[in-house]
């Protein structure tokens, strides 16, 4: 399932199924050049608790933030839970 719209809320986000394609190709593109993979389940595992901060207070995605559906607590948690993040608090 992709999700299309910033305001669709999540209830129960995976990576294949949400999380992946939550980052479109201009924000992998930009976090790229900031040496950031957002496309690498790895990578994005390693920074998840930086990641989801960022997101969480507006500064990520650039010119397009995620929507409150996407970035609240209860998010979170499943969110970290599903990449199995040690890095997220």
């Amino acid at each position: 399932m992709t999700i299309n719209s910033t305001t669709a809320p999540v209830t129960d986000p995976t990576w294949y199924g949400q999380i992946r394609d939550m980052f479109t190709s201009e924000d992998r593109g930009y976090m790229a050049r900031q040496g950031l993979d957002l496309a690498s389940y790895d990578v994005v595992v390693n920074h998840a608790d930086n990641i989801y901060q960022q997101v969480a207070v507006g500064n990520m995605p650039p010119r397009q933030p995620w929507s409150p559906n996407w970035v609240g607590k209860r998010s979170q948690v499943k969110w970290c839970r599903e990449l199995r993040a040690t890095s997220c608090g």
